[in-house]
C-alpha cells in the first residue's frame, strides 16, 4: 500500500486488521489445500461426533411455538388454565346433506361413546351428553338433549333453537351438520399424544365415514400431527429437488463436472452436522425447519461457486501452474470474501433469534448454526478435494456458445453504469421511498391453521365449520372479582349478561356462552313461556338454579369459589390483524361496561397465539435493522473501509424493498415465514456484493483506476454471481411445493428477492462505485 505523505508509513488500523483477516482466511484455505488428507480426516471425525444426534431429533409442532412463553398474556393464560381447566378443544364435524336422520344420529351417539372411552379425554359435549332442562309436570328435569336417535327431525330442530348450548354449536340451523366437542385433559401436551390421538380419532371416524357426506376432526391433535407429517414430507422432497436444481445451474453456468459434485458434497456434510448438532443440543425441528435442507443446499453453495470459479479462472490464466498454484490463487481471491459472506449470512439468520416467538427463534438458531458449519465444511472439503482430484486444465468456452456465457452479459450491462449512473441511482432511491410508505400496510397473521395452504384439508375444514356452525376458534373473556361468591349472585350474573351481549355484537363472533346462559336456560324451563322480567332476579333463585347444575357443567364457566367467571366465544376470524382490531374496539367498551366491578381480560390459547402477531412486525423490523448494522460493521472491518461498507448497503436494500412491495400488491400476509425474508434476504444477497467489493479493493490497491477496477471486478464475479443467484432462486422457489403456506411464502419471496438482487448487483453497485469510489485511498 502507498503511504500517505507527511505521515508514518505504518498502515491505518483498519487496513492492518483487514490484512490480518485476509491472511488468516487465505491461510486456512491454503492449509487445507496442502494437507488434504488431514482435512478430510477432520471432516470424518466431526461427522462421527455429530451423527449420533440424529437419533435424538424431536419435532416441536405445539401451539406454544407460535407465542411467547412469558409476559403478562402468558401469565394470564396460565392463571386461566389453573382456574377453568384445559382449553385444548377438538371438534369432530359431521354433515349429511340429506339431513341428520336416525342412522346419522345413531352414528353420532356411537362416536360420542367411543370418544368418552379414550383415557386422555376430559369431557365430550354432543347432542347425547349436553343436558336440556324440560318440564315434567310441576318439576323441571335436566336430561340429555337427545336420548332417542329416532326423534322427529322437526321437533329436534325446534328444541335446538331454544337451547344456546346446542344451536349453532352442536347442531346447524338447517339440521344437516353437527359437532362433537372434545376437551383434552390438563396433562395432554406431549408430542406423542398428537399422533396417538389423531390415530384414535381416525379409527373412530373411519368406522362411521360411509354414513356422512363429510366427517373430520379439527383441533390441536390433528393440527400438530399434520404439521409433523408436513415437516418430514417437505424435508424428503425439497432437499433432493434443491440438489438437482443446484447441480443443473452450476453445470450450465460453470461447465465443469467438479462444480456439480463438490457443492452437493459440502451441502450433504453440513446437513448431517446441522441436524446432528440439533439432536445433541436438544433443539427441536419445527415447521420452518423443513426448509433447512433446502437453505443449506442453496445458500451454502455460494462459497462453493465463487471458490470454484476462482480456481477455474486461475487454471485458465496460468495453464502450467497446476493445482497448488490455482488453490493458492483461489485462497487469495476468495479467502477474506468467503469469511465475510459466511459471517454476514449467519448474521442474517441469527438476527431473527431476537423475536419472542419460539417458532422463529429456533429456526434462526438452527439455520445460523447450519450455515456456520457449512462454511467449515466448504473450506475443509473443497480445497482438499481440488488438491486431490481437481482438474489441471480448463477448456476455453466455445465462441458458438458465447451467448450462453456470462461474459456477454457484462458487455451488455457495462454501458449502463458508465453512461446512466444517475438514472440507476435515482430509480433505486424511488423504490426505497415507495417501500417505506408500503410497510405500515402489511398485516400480520399468526395462526396454526393459516400456516397451511388454503386448499389443505385443515383450512377447508375450518371454513366448513364456520359456515355451518359457530366457528372453530375459541377465545375467552375472563372476569375476576375479589369477593368470593360474586358470580353466584344476581349482580354478578347480570354483569356477565351485559358483557356477553356486547361481545356477541362483534362482527364474526358467532357464539357466546357463559354461566348466564346456563341459568337463563333453567329459568326459562321453570317459568311460564309468557313470563317476563329479569332472569334469575334474586340471589336465592340463582343459588337454587346452580344446585341443578353438575360441577363439571359449571367448571368451564365459573371458578369453584365463584369469584371468577368466563365467557366462551366461538368465531372464525383467523386474520390476526382483523382480530386485533375487533378486540381493541371491544376492550374500550368492556372498560365502560365492567368499570370497577371486576377485572377483565381476554384469554385462551388461540388469543395468546393471535396476539403474538404484533411481535412479528416488531421482530421483523428489528432483525432487519440488526442485520443491516451487523453487515455494515463486518464489511467495514473486513475491507478496512467505512466508505465501501456504506456503499454496499444501498443496492442490497432494493431486494428487501421489492419484497415489501410485492407482499402489499399480492396481499401476502406477514407470518412466521415471511417475517424472516427481509433479514435473511439481506444477509444472503450481500454475499455477492462482498465478493465484488473485495475484488474491487484488490484492484484499486494494485494501482487500477476506480473505473477499471469496477469493470474487472464485475467481469470476475459475474459468472459465479449468476450461478449462485439463479441456483438459489430456483431452489428457494421449490418451497412453493410445500403444504405449509409459511414455508411456501418464505421460499417464493426469498426467490423473488434474489432475482431482484441480480440486476441491482450488476447495475447499482457498479454505478455507485463508478461515481462515489474513493480511489486508491479507499478506506484510508
Amino acid at each position: 500500500m502507498n503511504a500517505i505523505p507527511g505521515r508514518a508509513s505504518a498502515p491505518p488500523p483498519r487496513r492492518a486488521l483487514r490484512a490480518r483477516l485476509a491472511a488468516a482466511a487465505a491461510g486456512w484455505i491454503v492449509f487445507t489445500g496442502r494437507r488434504p488428507r488431514l482435512a478430510l480426516l477432520l471432516v470424518l471425525a466431526i461427522t462421527l461426533m455429530l451423527a449420533p444426534g440424529f437419533a435424538r431429533l424431536r419435532v416441536d409442532t405445539g401451539y406454544g411455538s407460535f407465542a411467547a412463553s412469558d409476559g403478562p398474556a402468558a401469565r394470564d393464560y396460565e392463571r386461566f388454565v389453573a382456574t377453568f381447566g384445559s382449553d385444548l378443544v377438538t371438534l369432530v364435524y359431521v354433515r349429511s346433506d340429506g339431513g341428520l336422520a336416525a342412522p346419522a344420529l345413531a352414528a353420532i351417539e356411537r362416536l360420542t361413546r367411543g370418544l368418552e372411552a379414550l383415557p386422555y379425554v376430559a369431557t365430550v359435549a354432543s347432542l347425547f351428553t349436553v343436558r336440556d332442562p324440560r318440564r315434567d309436570g310441576d318439576a323441571v328435569v335436566l336430561a340429555p338433549f337427545l336420548a332417542d336417535p329416532g326423534e322427529d327431525t322437526a321437533r329436534l330442530a325446534a328444541r335446538a333453537a331454544a337451547n344456546p348450548f346446542v344451536r349453532d354449536l352442536l347442531l346447524s340451523r338447517d339440521g344437516k351438520a353437527s359437532a362433537i366437542i372434545v376437551t383434552m385433559g390438563d396433562d395432554w401436551s406431549r408430542e406423542r399424544d398428537a399422533d396417538r390421538t389423531t390415530r384414535d380419532f381416525e379409527r373412530l371416524l373411519a368406522a362411521e365415514r360411509a354414513g356422512f357426506d363429510a366427517i373430520f376432526e379439527l383441533g390441536p391433535p390433528r393440527i400438530m400431527a399434520e404439521q409433523r407429517r408436513a415437516v418430514f414430507a417437505d424435508m424428503a422432497i425439497l432437499g433432493p429437488l434443491a440438489v438437482l436444481v443446484l447441480a443443473g445451474c452450476f453445470a450450465f453456468l460453470l461447465r465443469a463436472w467438479i462444480a456439480v459434485i463438490l457443492p452437493v458434497a459440502t451441502a450433504g456434510i453440513s446437513l448431517v452436522w446441522t441436524f446432528g448438532l440439533c439432536g445433541l443440543t436438544g433443539m427441536p425441528i419445527n415447521l420452518l425447519s423443513a426448509g433447512i435442507p433446502l437453505l443449506l443446499v442453496a445458500i451454502g453453495a455460494t462459497e462453493d461457486a465463487f471458490m470454484l470459479s476462482s480456481y477455474l479462472h486461475r487454471l485458465r490464466a496460468n495453464p502450467g501452474g497446476g493445482r497448488r498454484a490455482a488453490i493458492d490463487g483461489m485462497a487469495e481471491d476468495c479467502g477474506l470474501a468467503s469469511l465475510l459472506t459466511a459471517t454476514t449470512t449467519v448474521a442474517g439468520f441469527a438476527a431473527n433469534a431476537i423475536t419472542p416467538i419460539p417458532l422463529i427463534e429456533t429456526f434462526a438458531l438452527e439455520t445460523s448454526a447450519g450455515l456456520a458449519l457449512n462454511y467449515l465444511a466448504t473450506t475443509l472439503v473443497l480445497p482438499a478435494c481440488l488438491a486431490l482430484f481437481g482438474p489441471t486444465r480448463v477448456r476455453p468456452p466455445s465462441p458458438r456458445r458465447r451467448f450462453l456465457a456470462a461474459d456477454a452479459m457484462v458487455e451488455r450491462l457495462m454501458p449502463w453504469w458508465r453512461r446512466h449512473p444517475r438514472t440507476v441511482l435515482v430509480g433505486s432511491a424511488a423504490v426505497g421511498i415507495a417501500t417505506l410508505a408500503a410497510v405500515p400496510f402489511l398485516h400480520p397473521v399468526n395462526d396454526p391453521i393459516a400456516a397451511f395452504r388454503p386448499d389443505h384439508p385443515l383450512p377447508r375444514g375450518a371454513a366448513a365449520i364456520t359456515r355451518d356452525l359457530a366457528g372453530p376458534i375459541v377465545l375467552y373473556v375472563v372476569l375476576e372479582q375479589e369477593r368470593p361468591g360474586f358470580f353466584a349472585q344476581a349482580e354478578g350474573v347480570a354483569l356477565l349478561r351485559r358483557v356477553a351481549e356486547r361481545v356477541a355484537r362483534v362482527p364474526g363472533f358467532a357464539k357466546t356462552l357463559s354461566l348466564g346462559d346456563q341459568l337463563a336456560l333453567i329459568d326459562h324451563a321453570f317459568r311460564p313461556p309468557d313470563a317476563d322480567g329479569p332472569v334469575a332476579d334474586a340471589d336465592a333463585l340463582t343459588a337454587q338454579y346452580l344446585l341443578l347444575l353438575r360441577p363439571n357443567e359449571t367448571a368451564r364457566f365459573v371458578s369453584a369459589d365463584r369469584a371468577s367467571a368466563n365467557i366462551l366465544v366461538l368465531h372464525g376470524v383467523s386474520d390476526s390483524h382483523a382480530l386485533a382490531e375487533r378486540l381493541d374496539a371491544l376492550a374500550t367498551d368492556l372498560d365502560a361496561i365492567v368499570g370497577g366491578a371486576a377485572r377483565w381480560t381476554f384469554s385462551g390459547r388461540n388469543v395468546l397465539v393471535q396476539r403474538a402477531a404484533s411481535d412479528l412486525i416488531v421482530g421483523s423490523m428489528t432483525s432487519f435493522l440488526v442485520v443491516v448494522a451487523a453487515c455494515a460493521v463486518l464489511i467495514a472491518l473486513g475491507l478496512g473501509s467505512v466508505h465501501l461498507a456504506l456503499l454496499s448497503l444501498c443496492p442490497n436494500l432494493l431486494p428487501a424493498a421489492g419484497v415489501a412491495l410485492l407482499m402489499l400488491a399480492a396481499g401476502i400476509p406477514l407470518n412466521a415465514g415471511t417475517a424472516l425474508v427481509e433479514a435473511v434476504a439481506f444477509g444472503v444477497i450481500i454475499d455477492d456484493t462482498i465478493h465484488l467489493l473485495a475484488s474491487f479493493r484488490r484492484r484499486v490497491d494494485g494501482g487500477a483506476t476506480p473505473e477499471a477496477a469496477v469493470a474487472g471486478a464485475v467481469e470476475e464475479c459475474v459468472r459465479p454471481a449468476l450461478a449462485v443467484g439463479l441456483a438459489m432462486a430456483a431452489a428457494l422457489a421449490l418451497c412453493g411445493l410445500s403444504e405449509m403456506a409459511i414455508v411456501a411464502d418464505f421460499g417464493l419471496l426469498a426467490a423473488f428477492a434474489l432475482l431482484v438482487a441480480l440486476p441491482a448487483e450488476l447495475l447499482v453497485t457498479p454505478a455507485l462505485l463508478t461515481r462515489l469510489a474513493p480511489g486508491r485511498r479507499t478506506g484510508a
